[in-house]
């Protein structure tokens, strides 16, 4: 049995996946969900997909639980004494729905999700486990990423390894925007549930370098990812800075840590590095994300270096949609060795900001947009070329029919797909562990949906060497499920108990 999934005897194959959201009116969002929601999508035989509702709406990870990190998932098919099938998820949320001028929170918990009567027809409920909910201090305003390492499941990200000890040290990271911190905290696992050692931090770094290069994003310093390398090192993005930090976590004898910087890469000037991410394929190599331009970066790391450089060598970009509304919001890398990238309109979504702050439903009416897309890249690290392989209008009227495509000049050669049902603002989207599927949270049109795609080999030109493309399949096998204001999701990679 596959412990990303639970492989029934019809030959289906089920991911869980866990979709955090915005719960009240924001600055930029009307959120309308009240709590974290359970997805599952099943495969039959690799050709049949859908995408269901599990639970929705489960309250108790404080206000706003926007980004998720999972500790442990375990799946237990006949529930042990209690006969039904059930879940567990320890998950931290960033509550990114409190005052941004007050002192942010994560709430941490194990969530019990059972089923209960026929898959086909089932119910599903959730409860928190024994400890409860934990509310932990951030110190600072406004978290908006948190990361969980070592998680104790199948790994299959590049962070490589064997099913983690549960008497090994774990750790929450968290960013804050507004704060620009970066901060620690430690977890215990014992037996099926989890306890957070402090309900402050173990370790707290502020930032205080700013760029000023878009002066309305970057006044200050705005921390907003972090990304474990290993268990001693872990990454931070400032989108305020331009900068990407590496810090070398140490545990200390008294169960606290000390982070040491250990590296400081200067991206471009008015790029905003917002996400980065690290490809299986290629682990020596740091994808990183400019929300502000658009624009995705390779670094390779480098053994030597000059005295105050970095060990990240710049050696690739790519623009993905040019902007000077910027808008980029997310970056993945795929079992194989693909890069995704989300890319938001922002001016609709402005629009719909707007109609949320004064109160409008109609915000959420459609938009024509011609920006919201997912973009796919592949990296040849011989060439030093990152170059588009896919792309996927997610918001309005693409002119390209579904199977042909069209070439751009910009992206070069391409395919690219339309959409029936829109998926406005893609806040987030995660990727099947070993399947083909892209997992899209959309969300000004609070929908998730999961999108097949496949991997073909287009025929040389005079002159031209081969090359991949990636087809999105038609609306008509993809299925989508109602999730209000998503803002992240994540796949759930279950023991099997």
């Amino acid at each position: 049995m596959s412990a990303a999934s639970d492989a029934s005897s019809d030959g289906s194959d089920d991911l869980y996946l866990i979709a955090g959201t915005y719960t009240r009116p924001l600055g930029h969002v009307k959120g309308k969900a009240k709590g974290i929601h359970l997805l599952r999508h099943r495969t039959r035989y690799g050709t049949e997909s859908s995408l269901s509702l599990c639970a929705a709406n489960v309250p108790g990870l404080g206000d706003g639980p926007s980004f998720l990190s999972v500790l442990r998932a375990t799946y237990n098919s006949d529930g042990g004494d209690e006969g039904s099938p059930q879940l567990l998820v320890s998950v931290v949320a960033c509550n990114e729905g409190e005052d941004f001028l007050s002192l942010g929170t994560l709430s941490f918990a194990t969530i019990r999700f059972r089923e209960e009567g026929d898959k086909q027809q089932s119910q599903w409920t959730a409860d928190v486990m024994d400890h409860g909910v934990s509310v932990i201090g951030t110190d600072a305003a406004a978290p908006c990423h948190c990361a969980v390492f070592p998680p104790v499941q199948r790994v299959t990200s590049s962070i490589k390894g064997q099913p983690t000890r549960l008497d090994a040290p774990h750790w929450i990271a968290a960013a804050t925007y507004f704060g620009g911190t970066l901060s620690l905290h430690g977890v215990n696992v014992t037996g099926p549930d989890a306890v957070v050692v402090s309900k402050e931090p173990s370790a707290v770094v502020r930032h205080k370098d700013f760029s000023l290069v878009v002066p309305s994003r970057q006044e200050k310093a705005h921390a907003h990812q972090v990304l474990w390398l290993d268990e001693n090192t872990v990454i931070l993005c400032d989108l305020g800075a331009d900068t990407v930090y590496t810090y070398h976590v140490q545990s200390t004898a008294s169960g606290n840590a000390e982070l040491t910087l250990k590296d400081v890469l200067r991206t471009a000037p008015g790029s905003g590095p917002r996400h980065c991410a690290i490809s299986p394929v290629h682990p020596s190599t740091l994808f990183v994300l400019g929300e502000l331009n658009n624009t995705v970066y390779a670094y390779r790391k480098t053994d030597t270096r000059a005295a105050g450089e970095s060990v990240w060598s710049r050696v690739a970009s790519f623009c993905c949609e040019p902007s000077a509304n910027g808008g980029a919001a997310a970056i993945h890398c795929s079992f194989d060795g693909l890069i995704f990238v989300s890319i938001r309109d922002v001016v609709a979504a402005g629009a719909a900001a707007q109609g949320a702050a004064d109160g409008d439903d109609a915000c959420h009416e459609p938009i024509e947009t011609t920006q919201d897309r997912l973009v796919v890249l592949s990296f040849d690290p011989l060439a030093s070329l990152l170059s588009c392989v896919g792309l996927l209008h997610l918001g309005g009227v693409n002119q390209a029919d579904e199977e042909g495509g069209t070439p751009s000049p910009h992206h070069g050669r391409r395919r690219s797909d339309s959409t029936q049902r829109r998926l406005a603002c893609p806040r987030d989207f995660c990727l099947h562990p070993t399947k083909r599927f892209v997992y899209i949270a959309a969300q000004n049109d609070n929908l998730v949906s999961a999108v097949p795609y496949r991997i073909v080999e287009q025929k040389a030109t005079a002159g031209d060497v081969s090359s991949l493309a990636v087809i999105f399949e038609p609306t008509t096998v993809r299925s989508s499920v109602d999730c209000p204001t998503p803002v992240c999701v994540i796949p759930l990679l279950c023991n099997v108990a």
